[in-house]
């Protein structure tokens, strides 16, 4: 039967939240990359008859790039302050080196993850991508306001692999709420947005350090 609704989504429309589940329903739990190469070229959104002008109005996208907005400002902001935070829990300089230079050999060992990220993407689908991905990031926005040094050992691994989750999922996603374009032009755009509002770090940095005097709860 397919989605029931069959017009461009507007600020009024129902959330990408409930399209993508109705969208889930209609084609099945099991639904995957197989599932949609049966289905032809029909995408989510069904939005295939839209110029990138006329997409970038829609509420679709604007949701896009807000997620890809808050995941991005908020692991860089992670990542930017990673020395003030650790000393601001530890007030130990050793410690504090030896969590930044962890952190830092686990940046390039993501890639060691790409078995994983590809079973879930390739098993359980785009939904699920997208289910895993909010777990992780509450396990790190809980982690790392936990003032115990080693919690955020816990936080600077969940962090690295979600990063290289997002990073993974965002163009497979979009493909399945976009179609091919997704890939390129929407992807594009999106974190294009995102890497705007990516410059607000400098001002919860000021916030954190000067207004609330290094307080980084």
């Amino acid at each position: 039967a397919g989605p029931a609704w069959k017009h461009p989504a507007t600020f009024g429309a129902p959330s990408l939240a409930s399209h993508v589940l109705t969208a889930a329903q209609g084609a099945g739990a099991g639904a995957d990359t197989d599932g949609a190469s049966e289905q032809g070229d029909e995408t989510w959104l069904q939005q295939e008859h839209l110029s990138n002008g006329q997409v970038v109005v829609t509420r679709p996208f604007f949701l896009c790039c807000v997620g890809a907005s808050w995941f991005i400002t908020s692991k860089y902001f992670y990542m930017q302050n990673l020395n003030q935070q650790l000393q601001w829990i530890t007030n130990n300089e050793d410690q504090t080196n030896t969590a930044v230079q962890v952190f830092s050999a686990l940046l390039p060992a993501a890639g060691s993850a790409i078995p994983i990220t590809g079973a879930i993407m390739d098993k359980g689908g785009a939904v699920v991508a997208l289910i895993v991905l909010s777990i992780l990031q509450g396990i790190v926005g809980i982690f790392s306001i936990i003032p115990r040094y080693g919690a955020q050992y816990v936080t600077m691994l969940v962090l690295v692999f979600n990063r290289f989750l997002f990073f993974a999922a965002a163009p497979f996603v979009l493909s399945k709420l976009y179609g091919a374009r997704g890939i390129n032009s929407i992807y594009g755009m999106a974190l294009f947005v995102g890497a705007c509002m990516n410059f607000t770090n400098y001002l919860w940095t000021y916030i954190s350090t000067v207004t609330l005097s290094g307080n980084w709860l």
